[in-house]
């Protein structure tokens, strides 16, 4: 699991915040502008291998 790379879910970001070229993500329904916003709280995933 050394190699293991975390995947942060940033489909909660608000419509203000940039991401550079390349990095755009489709936004949850209903986030807003400015609020509602999901960023303070980004959900981490990681495929783990079990022995």
């Amino acid at each position: 699991n050394a190699t293991a790379v975390p995947d942060i879910i940033r489909n909660g970001q608000p419509w203000r915040t940039i991401f550079p070229a390349g990095q755009e993500v489709d936004r949850f329904p209903r986030a807003g502008w400015d609020r509602p916003k999901a960023s303070d709280h980004c959900p981490v995933a990681i495929t783990l291998e079990m022995a």
